[in-house]
């Protein structure tokens, strides 16, 4: 399981006892003997390809959770690069700031598209990244080679990483944990441009993520350790050093406060009103039973706890005494050790709590109770300690030792996999964390849409309306129950949920606003529509969608050059909305302007490269300027996709026949529409014709017979018919 240990250091003592401080405070990092660097890349290699074997299971994984909306739903990372959409702007809607992240996923998406397997490559080499940084640390931090060795390996397989590396909306994690861990090897250089370096990797470590903070206390854990603080004079050195850190603290702060308007976690906080008390006993009570646990074990931890995730501990629960002492006691026991001995174990604990303050509630109130992402920078901390102790039991007892070093990596790596392998797709991820967390109505939401695509009606009802019992103020379950009843055909039904969504909610407010203004223009009442329209554009005046449904409805109206302007703000505002693409190509078609509407067709390919109707709308685009063998593969790439696809068979059909004179092809393309889809006319018609100029001249009057009786005066198949009843005519069958 690990390499040959690197060759031995001075004398040191092992367990809970502090290195000796050096001239150098880097070498233990970058040694300056040749055959020390070569085994120190070799190790670091090793390091980066067991992390790689272990998370690798989660590269193939799809797009899930948060990844669909900062990801799939994202118009800042599609459109071209914009310092301000991508550095001055909230990670999330009105919360958060994580720039660094934001730009990586623009990157991305430039590359990759909507790939996932590129964003998840991204993850992981940034993990590879930090595992090389960890050991480094650890080689700086522990008091021989062997333990930081260890550390490292710990480090690669610890299963508490799966969220960062499997999520690729958790990236920020490990920007921060990169940035953090490279400040601080900068740091203990111990000269001026070590320092400067170690400034600036801390302020970019701030941009990743603002866990990042608690770096200037780690530092001085760090130099206790170390033994760089050891009297009045090299204390105060020491204050000087950690002041300077106050600078990119300061300026992150400020252009935090600027940008989001608060330092804070904005509108939603997980303990909203409760009192400090409630907060202290009930975060006392997670940490215990799924904070440590989940860190040390890689069991059970979850990424998400929403209300009623766990209920709030009231003060009179008597355990949550007990559980609140027992933390108590290990921190201040964790505390005293290490001020009294300087020790590498004591040092690791301290650093788990120290990390772990800003996610823990009872610093500032973050929106969720916590996740198995807010373990990754306590990780370090940990990986430390045991690393120390593990050395210190193979000082002793030299068989023991080794076999638990490889029994404990062995047992984290297929952990690891294990926990990592749930992100691969929403059945796996929302099934487990319902089984963590059974009344989580994000997980159960998410499962519902996913059981809904899949044709699992009644099983995504039964999730909608528990979701809906849960959290009254969602909107969402109502949109969703609308659209099952829109499926069904009841329009009714469906306004009614939407009607009683509307004005709920912190979030996806315009979403029932739009619903109804569909339903009404459905139902012929295009003033109302137009009033559920306004007010959507009033709850997300920026939002993509509002500006496509606008578009549907001028389209509907005749009003055709606003409804191109409409949907060319649509597709502004996000470059990837398929159903915008395909309006405006088909709008663009319709005014002769058959080039540009090709270009919009082919973005809408490479956005969604296995979406059928995007292949069919290529199809016309390329027909629309004479490209006929690059239309027909169009339509036979939307048939691979989907061949059970009408609309994909008539047009190459007519295609075909009309086009490229192959009738016995564009029948049988023509036939296979029809027998999915009897009510496709113009299939009818075509394939008449089709069989007309194969000379099967009773087969195309029967077609065409059948076409005039299904169409009869509708004014939209005016055209088709005076064609067909000429044809009939001729052949001595018309009126």
């Amino acid at each position: 399981m690990s390499l040959p240990p690197p060759p031995a250091a001075p004398a040191a003592p092992a367990g809970d006892a502090a290195p000796s401080a050096s001239a150098s405070p880097f070498a233990a990092a970058a040694p300056a003997d040749p055959g020390a660097r070569r085994r120190l890349a070799l190790q670091a290699a090793f390091l980066v390809l067991l992390a790689a074997a272990v998370y690798a299971v989660a590269v193939p994984g799809e797009l899930v959770f948060d990844d669909v909306a900062i990801v799939k739903g994202n118009p800042r990372i599609k459109a071209p690069f914009d310092f301000s959409a991508l550095f001055l702007s909230p990670y999330w809607k009105g919360e958060a700031y994580r720039p660094l992240a934001m730009f990586l996923f623009w990157c991305d998406y430039h590359v990759y598209r909507l790939h996932s397997y590129g964003y998840h490559l991204t993850n992981l080499a940034l993990y590879g990244l930090n595992v090389v940084l960890a050991f480094l640390l650890a080689r700086r931090l522990l008091p021989e080679p062997r333990a930081a060795w260890i550390a490292g390996l710990l480090f690669a397989v610890l299963p508490a990483h799966a969220e960062p590396v499997a999520s690729i909306a958790q990236r920020d994690a490990l920007l921060a944990f990169g940035g953090y861990a490279l400040a601080w090897l900068l740091y203990l250089r111990g000269d001026a441009p070590g320092l400067v370096g170690a400034l600036v990797a801390y302020f970019f470590a701030l941009l990743g993520k603002e866990d990042a903070g608690t770096l200037p206390a780690a530092l001085l854990l760090g130099d206790w350790l170390l033994g760089r603080i050891r009297d009045p004079r090299s204390a105060a050195a020491a204050a000087g050093r950690f002041a300077a850190f106050l600078v990119p603290l300061a300026a992150y702060l400020l252009l935090r406060r600027w940008v989001l308007g608060e330092l804070g976690a904005g509108d939603r906080r997980y303990f909203q009103d409760a009192t400090y008390l409630v907060v202290l006993l009930t975060m006392a009570r997670f940490i215990l039973r799924h904070d440590l646990p989940g860190l040390t074990t890689g069991f059970g931890l979850s990424c998400d706890y929403v209300r009623p995730s766990l209920p709030d501990v009231a003060p009179g629960d008597l355990l949550a005494w007990v559980e609140l002492a027992a933390l108590a006691a290990v921190a201040l026991a964790a505390a005293a050790s290490f001020a009294r001995r300087r020790g590498p174990v004591a040092c690791g604990l301290c650093l788990i709590l120290l990390t772990a303050l800003p996610t823990s509630n009872l610093v500032l109130r973050i929106w969720a109770l916590g996740a198995q992402r807010y373990m990754y920078l306590p990780s370090l901390g940990w990986c430390l300690a045991l690393a120390a102790l593990l050395a210190g039991l193979r000082a002793r007892r030299a068989a023991v030792g080794a076999g638990l070093e490889i029994a404990v990596v062995v047992l984290y790596g297929l952990t690891a996999a294990s926990e990592a392998a749930i992100w691969r797709n929403p059945d796996t991820l929302y099934g487990a964390m319902l089984a963590r967390t059974p009344d989580n109505t994000n997980a159960m939401f998410n499962l519902a849409w996913h059981r809904h695509q899949h044709g699992e009606r009644a099983e995504a009802e039964r999730l909608y309306r528990r979701v809906a019992e849960l959290n009254p103020e969602d909107v969402l379950p109502d949109v969703h129950l609308a659209l099952l009843r829109l499926e069904e055909g009841k329009l009714d039904a469906a306004l009614e949920h939407y009607r009683h969504a509307q004005g709920k909610g912190l979030r996806e407010r315009e979403l029932p606003w739009l619903g109804a203004a569909d339903v009404l223009r459905r139902q012929g009442k295009m003033a109302e529509a137009r009033v559920c329209l306004e007010q959507a554009f009033k709850e997300a005046p920026d939002a993509a969608e509002p500006w496509q449904r606008l578009g549907e409805m001028q389209v509907e109206e005749g009003n055709l050059a606003e409804a191109e302007a409409s949907l060319r703000r649509a597709l502004k505002l996000d470059p990837d909305r398929l159903a915008a693409l395909s309006q405006l190509a088909a709008l663009l078609r319709r005014r002769g302007a058959g080039a540009e509407a090709l270009r919009w067709a082919e973005t809408a390919t490479v956005s969604a490269p296995d979406y059928p109707p995007a292949w069919n709308d290529l199809g016309l685009a390329r027909e629309a300027v004479g490209e006929f063998a690059a239309a027909e593969a169009a339509y036979r790439r939307a048939l691979e996709l989907d061949p059970d696809w009408p609309p994909a068979w008539q047009n190459l059909g007519v295609l075909l026949l009309n086009k490229l004179q192959r009738a016995a092809e564009a029948a049988e393309a023509l036939d296979e529409a029809l027998r999915r889809e009897p009510g496709l006319h113009e299939a009818r018609l075509q394939l008449g014709l089709a069989y007309a100029r194969m000379g099967r001249m009773p087969v195309a009057r029967e077609l065409w017979m059948e076409y005039l009786k299904a169409v009869g005066d509708d004014p939209a198949h005016a055209a088709g018919a005076a064609f067909a009843r000429e044809a009939l005519r001729k052949l001595g069958d018309g009126k």
